[in-house]
This record gives C-alpha cells, structure tokens and sequence, in this order.
C-alpha cells in the first residue's frame, strides 16, 4: 500500500521537535505496517529569494528525512501565485506518485485542491479538534472536500460536543505513538514542563467566546490568564502560538527565552478588564461550579 501524508510547516520550523514529532509519529507508524510512505510538504522560500538561504534551511530538513527513511520520498514545493515549484523533483514525478498512491493523508487543511484531485482516496485528519470546527464554521478556514474526515478529538462529532460538525461525519481516531523511537527514561531530577496554547488567533485575551455559556467563557479566559503567567514564573517569556495562525502563514517564531534574575518573580493574576482587588476572587471562582440556569448561557 502506498500512502502519502501531507504536512504542515515542517520545513520551516526546524526547531519544533513536537510540531515535527505530530506527523512523523504516522509516517513511521504506517511504514511499520508496511506501507510505502511519501512525505508531501508546502513550504515558504525566503522572503528575499536568496537561493543560498533557502538551501541552508532545508539542508537540515533533508538529512531528517534521510534520518528517518524518507529520503527520495519527501515531495517538497513552494507556490508562486499559481504555480507548483518542487525542490529535487518535478511535477510529473509527484503527479505519478499521487494517483499510484492509495491513500493521501491530508494534515495541511488549506491544500491545494489540484493535489488532492490526483489521489484515488483522500482523508482529512484533525489534530486541532475544536478549533477547527470553529475556524470552518465561521469562515475562517476553507477546506477542500474529502473522501474521508478523521479527528484526534473525543467528542467532535457527538451529541457531547459544543461546537458545530460542520455538517460532515467524523470518524474519531487515536494518535499513534512509536515506542521504539520513544524510550522511556526516568530522571529524578528532572524538571516538569508543560504545554500551552491561547484561543484567540490575535495573541490577546478574549473578550468574548461565541457559541459558549458566558460563566464558562469567563472561567477559560480567567484559565488563559493563569497560562499566560506561567512562562514567567518558570523563568521564560511567553510567546504566542496561535493555532489559528498556522494556516494563515503568520505564526512567528516560538522560542522560549529565559528573563533576568530580577524579573523572576511571582506573576499575580489580573486580567486587563479586572483590577488587582478581584484577581483573588477571580482565581477562587476558578473552582465555583457552573450555573445551571438556561439564562446563564
């Protein structure tokens, strides 16, 4: 069987090792169980058309994919207005590999519909469960059709569900992990780390949250606000990463960078619409349990 797996914004983001991890985690899952694996990617020259620079950032791209048996099979392009233009490969070449293909699995939401007409069978797989209902529901996100719509979310597509299936059937899936390439090794003395991400696409607090009862609205902005300090309690500035932004092209670098000593300090909550006097009542509200009432939503 062979399989391709369209991905987003690898190639550009050379230090996002959980952002590449998300799509290799697949490709090398379904090589072990047997399938011939294509790697199909989008990426952005620089802005300055310097041929050297382009080089030296998808150098390192390259020998990853060598790394990992890919080599020979990465369908790398760039698009001008257009036009395809392909790195190590030409257009008949990726065309042939597309309709010979059995499967394309698509994690690029924005894909060029001309790619997906080349594969016999198409599937869509959401890894941003939630926020993408929310992007095509309210226009912010064209997605071109599937044969076949997978999601890594529990609910999306239930009863249980708060936000809109768009109208489309969701099958739900579960994520695969390679433990071979994911060895357990214990550390005691290791720090904790944590992940985070905020809901608005502008890198602000949310005022408001559609299609979300207004207590619970507040409770998640009053949670983001929590987030937010996190980073520099543990000593690094917070930098937005917006998921929304990811297939709008303008997600900026995300680096954790460690403050000075005299910046390390507690951070205290208090969101910009709320004085210093309730940030207390604000975080105890955090575990009031929510209203029931038909009017509270």
């Amino acid at each position: 069987m062979i399989a391709v797996i369209s991905v987003y914004k690898v190639a550009n983001f050379p230090d996002g090792g959980g952002h590449f991890w998300v799509y290799m985690q697949y490709a090398q899952g379904l090589r072990r169980l047997g399938c011939d694996v294509y790697w199909l990617e989008q990426f952005r020259p620089p802005a300055s058309g310097d041929s050297a620079q382009e080089a030296s950032l998808l150098s390192p791209f390259f020998e990853r994919m060598k790394r990992f048996g890919l080599e020979g099979k990465t369908l790398l392009y760039a698009k001008a207005g257009n036009d395809f233009r392909f790195v190590g490969c030409e257009w008949p070449d990726v065309e042939r590999v597309l309709k010979g293909a059995d499967l394309l699995l698509n994690f690029h939401y924005a894909i060029d519909p001309r790619l997906l007409a080349c594969a016999r069978r198409t599937a869509l797989v959401d890894i941003d469960p939630g926020l993408l209902q929310f992007w095509i529901s309210t226009g912010q996100l064209r997605v071109p059709a599937h044969d076949c719509y997978l999601t890594t979310g529990e609910t999306v597509g239930t009863a249980a569900a708060r936000f809109s299936d768009c109208g489309l059937e969701w099958h739900r899936i579960r994520p695969p992990v390679c433990l071979d390439l994911w060895p357990f090794t214990y550390d005691p003395h290791a720090e904790a780390f944590m992940a985070r991400a905020p809901l608005d696409r502008s890198g602000r607090q949310p005022r408001r949250l559609p299609l979300i009862r207004a207590a619970l609205a507040w409770r998640v902005q009053l949670r983001e606000g929590v987030l937010h300090a996190v980073p520099e309690r543990l000593g690094e500035r917070p930098h937005a990463l917006l998921p929304g932004e990811r297939q709008a092209g303008r997600c900026a670098a995300h680096r954790p960078e460690l403050l000075s000593p005299e910046r390390r300090r507690h951070v205290p909550l208090h969101l910009a619409r709320r004085g210093r006097r309730r940030a207390r009542r604000d975080q105890l509200r955090l575990r009031a349990p929510l209203p029931r009432s038909a009017g509270s939503r």
